[in-house]
């Protein structure tokens, strides 16, 4: 309950002060939480008891996600994060996204811890140095790079070594157990892959491995904005963004669409560029820029550019939540159907881009899969009843503030057994149903449910609540009838994102 009740202390108006030391309750809480999770992970890897699953998942979603999941601690730090995968790869790969989102969200979390200035960037690309291992399978190059304090040959070899840090004052100035990496080493070992780390001091590193993943089945790969992206073909815009990593990454994704980015770092030079162009009886299709820059900053471009070339450039610009917070205000009045979130993702940038170039945001069916993507979960939820089956009273009190926070009406079950009762007696929206309970627990409880429902029809969402250090409940959640799960301690933000999912999927 400590993680939940201070993400809901931290929704109240509080002082400065106040804030402080809430966010670093919640902070040190956090890194408790991962150092155990690394410990009980690094037991069951060394007691052999550790299986991989092998289901269809999207390799964007799970890169994209993890970056945005870090984009809060990028930002504050002033560092850029973004992730890049190659369209050549399949849109959805067979494997173990769990296990790979650990191994990516560790490398990311430690680049981070490491890095002062520049940016954090993870890559996924077809690995075509790399021979197909077989019939089939496709060789894919997880990267994560940053431009962080580096290391030195000498150092390497010990950084995959169980408790191990390189040495004791990096222990008192970034924190840790010197556990992580040896876990993700075993975990890329477990996937037959090598974890493999190109660095020097001050230059940055580069951890990367790859993995030998087949294709999901042919009727997964069509991409839901393939119309889109087709129009944005030949296109021809200005990129100014700062760090070299970034803005090289970003000319990456555009040249994919088959749009070509004439890049530069900074205002002055973007507003330079457009005029050379307008000198030579030519025009830019549009400017994607950073909000922040120096000197001239995005916005102050955009109003530049809009007097000068009478409002034909369109401009896009690119703004961190704190960006948004602090200057949408004063200018987003002009240009707000043109902001872009960071971090980048893929499709928000495609819906960005058409939007500019007056083209059609996709068909029907392609706004239809978008949305989902799209919405902020729990924004979208429209005021629900639902059925809190929890025995612990701190996790019932937090649940219920969380969800009556968002105008949810809440009803609390204090086991399984009276979960079914209430279930029988009341009408609910969703079921967020707890695992371990006194007197029936929560798959005994969802069997009954399906049992009861096959007689009087209908079908209710249950969300399954579990400990993420038991490992295996996933498969056992669905296998008995619940709809997802919900790993504890409760994120807000992944709880009404997984609640919006169920439901999206509910009403098909």
């Amino acid at each position: 309950g400590v993680i939940g009740m201070t993400q809901l202390l931290l929704s109240t108006t509080l002082s400065k002060e106040q804030t402080e030391y809430a966010e670093t309750v919640y902070s040190s809480a956090e890194t408790l939480l991962h150092i155990i999770n690394d410990i009980l992970d690094f037991s069951k890897i060394e007691a052999g008891k550790l299986e991989l699953e092998s289901i269809e998942f999207r390799l964007r979603d799970l890169a994209e996600d993890t970056a945005e999941m870090f984009a809060q601690v990028a930002h504050a730090k002033r560092l850029e994060i973004l992730a890049y995968v190659a369209l050549d790869l399949p849109r959805v790969v067979v494997g173990d996204p769990t296990r790979l989102r650990q191994v990516i969200t560790n490398l990311v979390g430690n680049a981070l811890k490491f890095t002062a200035k520049g940016s954090v960037c993870i890559k996924i690309t077809r690995a075509n140095d790399v021979a197909a291992p077989g019939a089939g399978m496709i060789p894919i190059r997880v990267e994560v790079e940053d431009t962080g304090i580096g290391i030195a040959k000498e150092a390497q070899g010990r950084l995959f070594k169980s408790f191990t840090q390189l040495d004791g004052s990096y222990t008192r100035q970034y924190g840790g157990t010197g556990l992580g990496l040896a876990i993700c080493k075993q975990l890329v070992e477990m996937m037959h892959g090598v974890l493999q780390v190109e660095s020097e001091p001050g230059q940055g590193s580069n951890f990367q491995f790859v993995l030998a993943l087949a294709p999901g089945r042919p009727e997964t790969d069509t991409y839901p904005w393939a119309e889109t992206m087709a129009a944005l073909r030949g296109k021809r815009v200005v990129l100014a963004v700062r760090d070299p990593a970034c803005r090289q990454l970003l000319a990456a994704i555009l040249a994919e669409l088959h749009v070509t980015a004439h890049t530069v770092e900074n205002g002055e030079q973007a507003l330079a560029l457009c005029c050379e162009e307008r000198q030579a009886g030519r025009s830019f299709d549009g400017v994607l820029a950073e909000a922040e820059m120096e000197g001239l900053d995005g916005w102050s471009l955009a109003r530049e550019l809009k007097q000068q070339e009478e409002g034909k450039i369109p401009v896009a610009l690119m703004l961190t939540a704190v960006d948004q917070r602090e200057s949408v205000g004063e200018w987003g009045t002009d240009l707000g159907e043109y902001l872009l979130p960071k971090p980048i993702k893929l499709e928000r940038l495609i819906r960005v881009l058409a939007k500019m170039f007056g083209l059609a945001v996709g068909t029907d069916e392609e706004s239809r899969q978008a949305s989902i993507s799209w919405g902020e979960g729990e924004d979208t939820l429209p005021p629900l009843t639902i059925l809190v089956a929890e025995d612990n009273p701190v996790n019932q009190r937090l649940a219920v503030r969380m969800l009556e926070k968002k105008g949810h009406t809440v009803r609390v079950a204090n086991n399984g057994k009276e979960a079914v009762a209430a279930f029988e007696r009341e009408s609910f929206d969703l079921i967020l149903m707890d695992i371990q309970m006194p007197e029936m627990d929560g798959f005994a409880a969802t069997g009954l449910i399906r049992s009861l429902e096959k007689n009087h029809g209908g079908h209710m969402p249950i969300i399954a609540l579990t400990a993420h250090a038991i490992q295996g409940y996933k498969e056992q959640c669905l296998a008995a009838g619940m709809d997802d799960y919900c790993v504890k301690p409760i994120q807000a933000k992944n709880l009404f994102q997984t609640m919006a999912e169920v439901l999206q999927k509910q009403r098909g």
